[in-house]
């Protein structure tokens, strides 16, 4: 994702290694145009097609138009900002719409092996209100939770998939971090939560740990050893 100058949107862009050249991929809608917005965080989808977040929220603004209303940009919550929603469209930025629906933010998309799409959403329900882990399809059926909704932490964020199946995420408070917090390994083939073992699992608590040689704090307050944002494992065995 990147936007030339602050008076223009963020947008994806593709550069070409071998020639060195930077192509932006506007999202265009079924319509043929491309609605305001700031497109980020992209990822490849196994047929070519790239899901990311965008504030444009195509969709909801179509059903806005099929129900008489003026089309708008909802806000969060807290009215502070154009929620983002899940978007994918196809290599050249044809085909685009919306995947889903939230009234705070979805972000931080990667695509798994088996090539769902995991991301965080941020989950305010009654007293609970953080970053959940979700996965869905790529056309956006089958959206459930993945892991975090009930597990010791408040938001987890950059989930990304290793090798071994696990996921590596960034545990931290909802605010008053910059986004800093604790790497957090996640053992989510064998726990739906960190005391929720799955079938033929042993009972008790150990469905995420932390990899670093210290511990880091996650919560609010001092951490002596520091915070950590955006990991990405390497899949190289290292």
């Amino acid at each position: 994702s990147m936007r030339q100058n602050a008076g223009v949107n963020w947008g994806v862009w593709e550069y070409d290694i071998s020639r060195r050249t930077l192509t932006q991929i506007p999202c265009t809608v079924a319509s043929g145009t491309t609605p305001p917005g700031d497109d980020v965080d992209p990822a490849y989808l196994p047929d070519g097609r790239i899901v990311f977040v965008s504030n444009r929220q195509e969709k909801s603004r179509q059903l806005m138009a099929q129900q008489g209303l003026t089309p708008f940009a909802y806000l969060d919550e807290y009215e502070r900002e154009r929620t983002t929603t899940l978007h994918v469209m196809n290599g050249d930025g044809s085909n685009c719409r919306q995947i889903s629906v939230n009234q705070s933010h979805d972000r931080n998309p990667t695509v798994l092996q088996s090539g769902e799409i995991m991301y965080s959403r941020w989950d305010h329900v009654g007293e609970r209100n953080q970053f959940s882990i979700f996965f869905t399809n790529p056309d956006g059926t089958n959206l459930f939770v993945f892991y975090g909704a009930h597990s010791p932490g408040n938001s987890y964020l950059h989930p990304r998939e290793m090798p071994n199946g696990q996921v590596l995420s960034t545990l931290m408070p909802l605010s008053g971090t910059n986004e800093g917090g604790a790497l957090m390994q996640i053992d989510v083939r064998n726990f739906s939560e960190d005391c929720e073992p799955g079938p033929g699992v042993a009972s008790g608590c150990r469905g995420q740990s932390q990899p670093t040689a210290q511990s880091i704090n996650f919560g609010m307050g001092i951490s002596q050893y520091g915070r950590f944002s955006t990991p990405y494992p390497l899949w190289d065995g290292t």
